[in-house]
C-alpha cells in the first residue's frame, strides 16, 4: 500500500447489501481487502491466510477462502491464484479508481484482466456508451435486413409507387449478413449488462442498480423491436 492518498468505498455497495445481492460478512471482507489494496492499482497481495489474520483470527482459514471465491464469482474481485501453490497473489478490486498515481480517474476493469502485471483500466463513465452503442449498432444492422421488405411496404402504405422501389429488393441477398451483425450487437449488448460488473463513475449514476435496471429494460425492448423488424420480411408479402 502505499504512504498516500485515500480509498473510495462505492456507494452502490450499500443497496447490494440492502438487495442480499452481498452478504454482512461478504462485505466485511470486501472491505478489508479494498483498504488494505495499493491506491495506485486496486492490487491487493495476500491469500486467506493473511486475510485471516487482518480480522483478528475471527474466521476460519477455510471460511475466509470460501468468502474470497464468492467474491471472486460474484465479479467484485479477481484472484490470480494458482491451484497448489502457496503463498500469497495477486487479488484485484473491480472497479477501483486510484485516487493517486498515474491511473486518476480511471477504473480498474479486473474482469477484462487477464495477467495483473498488465492491468487494464477502462476511463470511467465508458459503459454506458458503449451499452448504447451495441444497440443503436443492432438496431441499424436490423434495418439494413429489413430493408429489403419493410422500405416497399412503408412507401406502398404512403402511396408512393414507381419502379425504383423495386431496388430496394437488392438488398435481399446481403440480409443473412445484416441479420448476423444484429445479432452480434445484440450480444455485446447482453454481456455487457448481464456477464461483467459495469466501469462508470459513480456520480454519472450508470453503476446504480436502477441504472443498470433501466440499462436492461430497454435492452429488452430493442431486443423485441430488432426481433420484429427482422421477421418483417417473413410477413410482408401478406400486406402487399
Amino acid at each position: 500500500m502505499s504512504d498516500n492518498g485515500f480509498i473510495k468505498l462505492r456507494r452502490g455497495i450499500f443497496e447490494h447489501l440492502q438487495q442480499n445481492r452481498i452478504s454482512l460478512t461478504e462485505y466485511s471482507i470486501y472491505t478489508v481487502i479494498l483498504g488494505h489494496a495499493n491506491w495506485n492499482t486496486g492490487v491487493w497481495f495476500g491469500n486467506a491466510l493473511s486475510l485471516q489474520t487482518l480480522i483478528g483470527g475471527q474466521l476460519t482459514q477455510e471460511w475466509v477462502l470460501k468468502i474470497m471465491t464468492r467474491l471472486h464469482t460474484k465479479g467484485y474481485i479477481k484472484k490470480f491464484s494458482e491451484q497448489g501453490r502457496k503463498g500469497s497473489y495477486a487479488v484485484l478490486v473491480n472497479n477501483f479508481e486510484p485516487t493517486s498515481g498515474p491511473y486518476v480517474g480511471k477504473r480498474l476493469n479486473a474482469s477484462a484482466t487477464k495477467d495483473y502485471r498488465k492491468l487494464v483500466f477502462n476511463e470511467a463513465g465508458d459503459e454506458l456508451e458503449v451499452d448504447g452503442g451495441f444497440l443503436v449498432a443492432g438496431i441499424l444492422a436490423a434495418l439494413g435486413a429489413s430493408a429489403c421488405c419493410v422500405g416497399p411496404l412503408v412507401l406502398l402504405a404512403l402511396g408512393v409507387s414507381g419502379a425504383w422501389i423495386s431496388s430496394l429488393t437488392a438488398l435481399e441477398p446481403y440480409r443473412p449478413i445484416f441479420i448476423g451483425l444484429t445479432l452480434l450487437f445484440l450480444g455485446l449488448a447482453f454481456y455487457r449488462l448481464y456477464l461483467v460488473a459495469p466501469v462508470c463513475r459513480a456520480e454519472s449514476g450508470c453503476g446504480n442498480p436502477r441504472s443498470l435496471r433501466r440499462r436492461r429494460l430497454a435492452f429488452w425492448i430493442v431486443m423485441v423491436v430488432v426481433l420484429g423488424l427482422i421477421a418483417v420480411p417473413w410477413f410482408a408479402p401478406l400486406f402487399y
